[in-house]
């Protein structure tokens, strides 16, 4: 194999591909995953192609011009075919990710006059380097006509164009993209750092919009980065069954030998030709291994199964269940201690017979007890319950409040996990459909405990926040326990 880290750069240069066989590769000759959306009857592509071309002097490579037409494919009724799942990208870094998506927005800005785009990245450096890239573009001289203004500054910048369209630019990280209403394009960029939480802000601003385009692009995540929207939306693309999704994801292969030379050209289809070798020996100097396989070759961590039966999970949703009037309740801290998670547990009757019923609800760390409080005057309230960890700094004000609690330990939260397991194996429950909940689920892993007897939820990584799923089950348990109503102190 040849090594990047000792090969000089003329060696690594040579490939088996010439330049323009790789400038000429369809997208799904460079794509190691490509989801397709369902009922794609056409594209807004070509006209927005042709004021790329023609009007602004951009062009695309073929495999770019892929990720093009597929972003504005749409259905017969004229919707975007992926307007409900998303466009999800997974590249390599120096692909020309940043370059082909604002082809596109500039195309559709000068095509669509008054067309609104936000462009997010998470930190506030990527954001600066992505709008040093806009301004090079702007000043290009079959741009320059197009473009109104380019307004600067930290967290405000944008570009104005003659005809009224707008991109905006700004760092999630300091609560940009929230609150605009009327946005048209959204791009999450860096999306292996964003939060469920943050996309839902987000997409409200698209609600106006009759083209709702929302595209999320980024690189395979680190195991620190809080990825839980791009890896479930990645996850859904692999599983088979997405329809109304689009996903575009390039890599070398999962065992790939990360100073082969020739993985590096199938992580990366703008290499050599449009990205020197170079570029990715640097990258090679300055990353750790799993940094550059992530990084540089596109490759996930291994991505293991959810420790739920999500398929009988997901049968076990109902929507228009009624809300219990006797019930349960377990408080858990998200990881960043900013929210709780309030696991609601209650017998409802089924048309199967008396099931018990989870909720769950979010609400900001410092109006948790608050909100206990609320449930206990709407219904009787078994037990009420904080689980171990972060959550017990709710106890002063769960005193003050006079509320009685019970503390879980470290085996009640290895029951609650064995009595979620086995009551989604026997049916026993039902839940809402909660996106949120839903999600944890997903991502919930597990390790043992008391030398592997004990098994409950994993939560040293905190990339990812499975607090409703932890407090719904937990309450779960905790309602099982319960065989009458708690006295509440007054």
């Amino acid at each position: 194999m040849a090594s990047g880290k000792g090969k000089p750069p003329a060696e690594i240069g040579t490939s088996p591909a010439t330049s323009e066989d790789r400038l000429d590769r369809k997208l799904s000759e460079v794509s190691r995953k490509l989801v397709v959306p369902s009922g794609i009857t056409g594209s807004y592509w070509p006209v927005v192609r042709k004021t790329c071309n023609e009007r602004m002097g951009i062009s695309l490579d073929r495999w770019q011009e892929g990720i093009a037409g597929l972003l504005l494919a749409h259905r017969e009724d004229g919707v975007v075919a992926h307007t409900v799942g998303g466009f999800g990208i997974s590249l390599p870094r120096q692909v020309g990710k940043t370059y082909t998506l604002m082809a596109v927005a500039f195309g559709m800005a000068v095509e669509y006059p008054g067309l609104l785009g936000i462009w997010t990245s998470h930190h506030v450096k990527t954001n600066s380097e992505s709008f040093q890239a806009v301004q090079a573009f702007c000043k290009r001289e079959k741009i320059k006509p197009f473009v109104k203004k380019v307004i600067l500054g930290s967290g405000d910048e944008a570009v104005e164009f003659v005809n009224g369209s707008r991109i905006l630019f700004g760092a999630r990280e300091r609560g940009f993209g929230r609150g605009i209403p009327g946005v048209d394009m959204l791009v999450s960029d860096e999306a292996q750092i964003l939060s469920q939480r943050a996309m839902q802000d987000m997409l409200a601003t698209l609600n106006t919009s009759r083209l709702g385009l929302h595209i999320y692009v980024g690189t395979p995540p680190k195991p620190s980065d809080n990825s839980e929207m791009f890896s479930v939306m990645r996850r859904e693309a692999w599983s088979g069954d997405a329809t109304d999704l689009a996903w575009v994801e390039c890599s070398a292969d999962d065992d790939a030998d990360i100073d082969d030379v020739d993985q590096w050209l199938k992580a990366n289809a703008s290499c050599p030709h449009r990205t020197p070798v170079v570029s990715i020996q640097r990258l090679r100097r300055r990353l750790d291994d799993s940094g550059f396989r992530r990084e540089a070759l596109g490759i996930w961590d291994s991505d293991e199964a959810s420790a739920f039966d999500l398929a009988a999970w997901s049968d076990l949703a109902d929507r228009g269940a009624d809300t219990p009037s006797s019930a349960a309740i377990v408080v858990d801290m998200s990881p960043d201690r900013r929210h709780c998670w309030i696991g609601v547990a209650g017998e409802i009757d089924t048309d199967d017979g008396s099931r018990v019923l989870l909720m769950a609800t979010e609400v900001k760390a410092r109006d948790a007890v608050a909100q206990v409080q609320k449930l206990i005057d709407n219904r009787i309230i078994v037990e009420v319950s904080i689980t171990s960890g972060a959550a017990r700094s709710l106890e002063p004000a769960l005193v003050e409040a006079a509320i009685e609690y019970k503390r879980l330990s470290q085996t009640d939260m290895a029951a609650a996990y064995s009595t979620m397991q086995e009551a989604i194996k026997d049916e026993k429950i039902r839940h809402l459909d909660q996106e949120e909940l839903n999600t944890a689920m997903a991502m919930t892993r597990t390790r043992f405990i008391v030398s592997g007897e004990s098994e409950v939820f994993d939560r040293r990584k905190y990339s990812v926040d499975v607090s409703p799923a932890v407090a719904c089950a937990c309450a779960l348990y905790r309602y099982g326990m319960s065989a009458a109503p708690m006295p509440m102190l007054l």
